[in-house]
């Protein structure tokens, strides 16, 4: 299934390659395919600099080296190519009425050196590393995503992604996301946020309550999973 995956990125990729820096020993399409099989097999990126992880018929390809994929991948030519190749995916999947806003615990080894990860609440624990936060729509398609330190506030970084969203239906979050900045922001883009209460006993507060006095009483659709480790997730180098 992942060679068959590649088979179809690679076209794909090539087409949107419109950007390549003159000079280079590796175009951006070289650079960002090589990442994709890393991600398609649920890898690091130094697992597809070697040449014997690949397919038999993709080995005759030029593959990059670890150095140049770091270096490469922070570029902004290469960055807009894999944004294309974000939103071409994105195309082809469905898109439905209701999306649900969640974060996803990464924790690493709380002996790693890594000076980007912080401690912070991991579900039920404390962890250190980071967070992967989406909007995940029910068929399967990440509409906005970023990755942060596990510290990272689940409201605070929801207002940045709430704000490119197109106009929708309902937004499907927990309890953290019972926020009424949230819900004044969601309403602007169109969208009804709709979250239980922190505070269950207590009522709508005092403060803005554009949003949540329009709050449906009736059963909504279950939360969207985010993707689980090998369906979809993305890996650093």
């Amino acid at each position: 299934m992942e060679d068959e995956l590649l088979g179809e990125l690679y076209p794909v990729i090539r087409e949107l390659d419109r950007m390549s820096p003159r000079g280079m020993s590796f175009s951006d399409a070289q650079v960002a395919i090589t990442q994709c099989w890393a991600v398609i097999n649920d890898r690091p990126t130094k697992w597809a600099c070697q040449r014997r992880n690949w397919p038999l018929w993709a080995r005759r390809w030029s593959i990059p080296s670890e150095s140049t994929m770091s270096r490469r991948l922070r570029t902004p030519s290469v960055q807009a190519l894999l944004d294309q190749l974000e939103h071409r995916s994105r195309q082809r999947l469905p898109c439905h009425w209701y999306k649900s806003i969640d974060a996803k615990p990464l924790p690493i080894g709380g002996w790693s050196r890594d000076p980007d990860a912080r401690w912070g609440q991991a579900v039920k624990t404390k962890a250190k590393g980071y967070k992967f936060f989406a909007i995940v729509d029910p068929g399967g398609a990440l509409e906005t995503w970023t990755v942060g330190p596990m510290n990272d506030s689940e409201p605070l970084v929801a207002r940045g992604m709430i704000k490119p969203l197109e106009p929708g239906g309902y937004l499907l979050g927990d309890a953290l996301y019972d926020c009424n900045a949230l819900y004044e922001l969601a309403s602007e883009r169109g969208w009804q946020l709709v979250a239980p209460r922190k505070k269950p006993e207590t009522g709508l507060g005092g403060g803005s309550r554009a949003g949540r006095q329009r709050r449906p009483r009736a059963n909504h659709p279950s939360p969207c999973p985010l993707p689980s480790r090998g369906e979809g997730s993305e890996t650093g180098t």
